[in-house]
């Protein structure tokens, strides 16, 4: 069978058979803890691909795959199974195979590995957390209209159900959603609307192999007046991990408060209960030459050894960037921001073992300075530091971000990140003081302040320091900052509109209105002073 024809085979089938028969090989790989992964039957990640063209496919005739007609199924399964993506066939003889192999099997095979009650226990914890400084069980509700616990009973009734390998009797499965009516109205989409999630996250039909599937947030789908569900085994993920990305999505702050609290809280409340440790404790405040700063989230103590736990050292590397890109644009960069820092430190630490050169770009932090490296590391191996600061206005700096982002966006780019006020106030804010602690600091060969080149010179950046003009970076960088505010006041007008236009086309979000507001709020006051 050709997978080129398996839309134009599908239209033969009605749309409640594909469902039913989905439904019941989807039951045959579950058991109360998860999926098996059991040879002969399909997998789970194929099934999610055939409902793809499923739904896709437009009914002209009835047939089923009752009796021998199951067959029909199963060579369509085998089909999807021994089809390759085009882009890995390309990749195939270079280097760069294993990497695309692992993204494409990790992006559906990982996830439905985790075991269901500690995806349970691990959300539940998220979304009735509850402290001084976040309510998440209140959050969840104003976002949902429904507290989680619903969707925590549903999620366990199908799934024992459904791990009894029985038929799903459809009365069973009509109390079921009756019962639970407002948490499966938020796991439900019609159609029509799947159809369209579809289109979102697949170009073409070879996309049906990895992309990111509609079900995993969408598992209930409606049709005629019937509520179907294909495939009962995506239900823990749509009440887990999709139900955290809907409700920080757009909300930049929530998503701040959820890391540093909330994750924070639960890392150490899972070491401190694992009984593997003799000693855990939370992050702790300290100073180092008058400077606030914070150890690792966790520190755990075994005997000698000491294990340090950090939320934030994670990024963009895992293996479903790809598919998250595709399916949350929007908030891609904070869903995967915590992913790369534990690559970079790897690629940094490698880098300069073997005494390679390194160019660093980084943003000032209170945290971890302006040189985020082990300089006695550096210092080791006879490195020269060399610092280079590009000195911007605040106005010009906030506009910028907005102009960067819808750059990107226009330009394709699905990992496009627009940083938070709060982040850019606070790199803006410590930059001064952290030039000022490293300024005497004999490690560092030099430090070089430029401000920004314009049109006719390429946008190449010009350097003010060192020169005669100014007798300290901090005067380098005032200086610099201040001449360019001046300007960005009277240019900020069109420049602002431009951004506006942007964003009304694509109908950003609304905090990202909000944040544009923001700035100009801040452009009223600077014009009054």
């Amino acid at each position: 069978m050709d997978y080129e024809r398996l839309p134009v085979i599908l239209k033969r089938y009605s749309f409640i058979e594909k469902m039913r028969v989905l439904q019941y090989y989807s039951k045959q790989i579950m058991n109360i803890n998860g999926i098996e992964l059991t040879s002969g039957q399909p997998m789970a990640w194929e099934l999610e691909t055939f409902l793809l063209f499923a739904v896709k496919a437009d009914e002209y005739n009835d047939n089923d795959f009752k009796g021998k007609n199951i067959n029909k199924f199963i060579e369509m399964i085998n089909c999807i199974k021994e089809h390759q993506h085009p882009t890995l066939v390309n990749k195939i003889g270079t280097i760069e195979f294993a990497d695309f192999l692992l993204i494409a099997l990790g992006s559906t095979q990982f996830d439905i590995q985790t075991y269901n009650i500690y995806k349970y226990y691990r959300y539940n914890y998220f979304f009735t957390y509850v402290s001084d400084k976040i309510d998440m069980k209140k959050e969840f509700y104003k976002k949902f209209n429904v507290d989680y616990n619903s969707f925590l009973e549903l999620g366990s009734i199908l799934s024992f159900f459904c791990s009894l390998k029985v038929n799903l009797d459809p009365q069973i499965l009509r109390y079921i959603i009756l019962k639970y009516s407002k948490a499966t109205s938020l796991l439900r989409l019609s159609r029509e609307a799947f159809q369209k999630e579809i289109d979102k996250f697949s170009d073409s039909i070879h996309d049906y192999l990895y992309c990111v599937r509609p079900s995993y947030v969408y598992p209930f789908i409606e049709y005629n007046g019937i509520i179907n569900l294909p495939l009962p085994h995506c239900i823990p993920r749509a009440i887990t991990d999709s139900l955290l990305y809907r409700l920080t999505d757009s909300n930049s702050e929530l998503r701040s408060l959820f890391g540093k609290n909330v994750l924070e809280d639960y890392l150490f409340e899972v070491l401190n209960k694992s009984f593997l440790f003799d000693e855990v404790m939370k992050e702790q405040c300290y100073k180092k030459k008058h400077n606030a700063l914070k150890t690792s989230d966790v520190m755990c103590r075994k005997n000698d050894n000491y294990i340090f736990v950090d939320s934030d050292k994670y990024k963009h590397f895992r293996f479903d960037a790809q598919e998250i890109a595709k399916r949350y644009p929007v908030i891609y960069p904070h869903l995967t921001a915590s992913d790369g820092y534990d690559h970079a430190a790897n690629i940094y630490e490698y880098a300069i073992d073997k005494k390679y050169n390194i160019i660093k770009e980084s943003a000032p932090s209170a945290k971890k300075g302006l040189v985020d490296l082990d300089r006695n590391v550096l210092k080791a191996k006879n490195y020269r530091i060399s610092v280079h600061i590009l000195a911007v206005g605040e106005l010009n700096s906030l506009l910028s971000v907005h102009e960067r982002y819808e750059l990107q966006i226009i330009h394709g780019l699905k990992t496009a990140k627009l940083t938070g006020i709060p982040r850019h106030d606070e790199s803006y804010n410590v930059l001064i003081q952290n030039v000022k602690d490293i300024e005497s600091d004999k490690d560092i060969s030099s430090i070089n302040i430029y401000v920004r080149g314009i049109n006719e010179e390429g946008y190449n950046p010009k350097q003010i320091y060192p020169s005669d003009k100014f007798a300290s970076t901090e005067e380098a960088i005032i200086s610099a900052r201040k001449i360019d505010n001046e300007k960005t006041i009277k240019e900020f007008e069109p420049r602002y509109s431009l951004v506006l236009e942007e964003m009304n086309k694509r109908n950003a979000p609304q905090a990202q209105y909000e944040q544009l507001e923001k700035i100009r709020e801040r452009w009223e006051k600077l014009k009054i002073v």
